[in-house]
């Protein structure tokens, strides 16, 4: 299929078809995708024991059906558990990268299909297994295409389905994707994500694509497909995964009791990675806010035992100042010369640096301390230092006032905490975002926590007192 340059101008099958073809050919990397490190070390294991609920040795020598392969995420993991499997989509593109996946495991067919129109060969075919994740809720025409996967499904077999919950958004987030999708229709698909990376640059261009992109995003509720499924025949009808989307299981009355395993539901590793890293995104979007809104703001003196410690470090050296924009240091302050890396986001930038700083007691402000921490330290060079202020629990003297809060209605986060530090200039930024919001906005991120958090990376970690309620560690990366 070749992508036209004009999506609004075809109709909504075509056009979400167009955009998939698309995204395979020009998109293909993003969380839970191939090259993901995370997911190729889990996949196989997840879609057996939490996705499948079936105990991973009852794989090996079935016969599966990936309905919507898309790139072949989910057909390599079946291949890696020993099933042999025929891969279906679409998209030639996603095909191909399907078969350049799984290149090392003969066990594969793969075919170009329509879920709305099988093919009669295809259609006469029974299998052990049918899959299909995030693919029915895209053909425009659900329950057509569910009745026609679910008829593939042999007497002792299970299909094993992911479909977007009609309850998982709230009637205002669904109205915003839509107002969203109809802004980006005019624009071609390349244009399309380079307007998604301009607005949303910490979010996952794949995953954001993927949302915002396809024309036709069906939502369904869990008991009106179990209820069509048990008309087909299907005997035991299962979530597999606690979520406001539909994770579904249905068995053939056929299938072995013994090869079923109790669903994860709220236990499941996946959905917890998936939340786990949308709060991150989330968090480094917040922090972006944050730095934004800073940018201009005045800087805060730094505390002599800070300026002591700095002195004897930074001067000669290339050091990535992370601290939020009032906390920065400036070389008069450290008594020498040193080369400021600017600071974005430690994804952003991977060349190493000999020093790596974090003042302010502000680390908490991207709501995973403990992440910050970890990259931070992971842009330090062997030998190097790396520098944070921390608290221990939100700032028990950092309060604002009645005149404070009159005077900050209605502003943004950022745009509060701004103002907060122009009015109380003697508050570092951790002060202000424990003013303003306590943990909620702070995150503390304690001493011993933060040495776990370094575990084998540092060669050794001095504690020194800071300002009053902080800490500085100073911590130096092994050779």
């Amino acid at each position: 299929m070749t992508p036209v340059s004009e999506p609004g101008e075809m109709d909504s099958q075509a056009q979400t078809l167009a955009s998939f073809d698309w995204q395979w050919s020009n998109l293909p990397a993003g969380d839970f995708m191939p090259g993901d490190p995370w997911f190729d070390a889990n996949a196989s294991r997840l879609l057996a024991e939490e996705l499948c609920g079936i105990a991973p040795e009852w794989f090996d020598g079935r016969t599966a059906l990936d309905a919507g392969c898309g790139q072949g995420r989910w057909t390599r993991a079946l291949l890696e558990l020993g099933a042999h499997v025929t891969a279906v989509d679409y998209s030639e593109a996603g095909l191909e990268r399907t078969r350049q996946l799984c290149a090392d495991w003969p066990a594969l067919e793969t075919e170009r299909v329509n879920l709305l129109e099988l093919p009669a060969h295809l259609a006469a075919r029974r299998f052990d297994l049918v899959y299909s994740f995030g693919v029915l809720h895209h053909t425009g025409d659900t329950y057509r295409a569910l009745d026609n996967i679910a008829s593939l499904v042999g007497d002792r077999g299970a299909l094993v389905l992911y479909l977007y919950g009609a309850s998982s958004w709230s009637e205002e987030e669904k109205q915003k994707h839509e107002r969203l999708r109809r802004e980006l229709a005019p624009l071609d698909f390349a244009e399309k994500i380079d307007e998604l990376r301009r607005r949303f640059p910490h979010e996952d261009p794949h995953q954001l694509f993927d949302l915002l992109s396809p024309v036709i995003n069906d939502r369904v509720e869990f008991e009106t497909v179990a209820g069509r499924l048990r008309a087909a025949g299907f005997e035991r009808i299962d979530r597999t995964i606690e979520s406001g989307e539909v994770f579904l299981r249905a068995v053939r009355p056929g299938f072995p009791d013994r090869s079923l395993r109790e669903p994860v539901l709220a236990r499941s590793e996946f959905w917890r990675e998936s939340e786990r890293r949308w709060l991150v995104r989330k968090g480094s979007a917040f922090e972006h806010a944050l730095r934004t809104a800073l940018a201009g703001s005045t800087r805060r003196r730094v505390p002599d035992v800070i300026q002591t410690v700095l002195g004897a470090t930074v001067a000669q050296e290339r050091v990535l100042d992370a601290s939020l924009p009032p906390d920065r240091i400036v070389p008069e302050e450290v008594g020498g010369p040193m080369t400021t890396v600017e600071y974005a986001n430690p994804r952003d930038e991977k060349a190493l640096v000999n020093v790596a700083l974090w003042l302010g007691a502000s680390l908490g402000a991207c709501r995973f301390p403990d992440e910050a921490l970890r990259e931070l330290a992971g842009r330090v060079s062997p030998g190097g230092t790396l520098i944070v202020e921390l608290v221990e629990a939100p700032f028990p003297g950092a309060r604002r006032t009645w005149l404070d809060r009159v005077r900050d209605a209605g502003a943004t986060v950022p745009a509060k905490l701004a103002r907060l530090l122009e009015r109380h200039r003697d508050w570092c930024t951790g002060e202000g975002l424990s003013a303003l919001g306590g943990s909620v906005l702070l995150n503390p991120l304690g001493t011993a926590a933060a040495q776990d958090v370094l575990g084998q990376w540092a060669a050794s970690v001095e504690v020194l007192p800071a300002r009053p309620g902080t800490t500085l560690l100073i911590a130096r990366a092994r050779l």
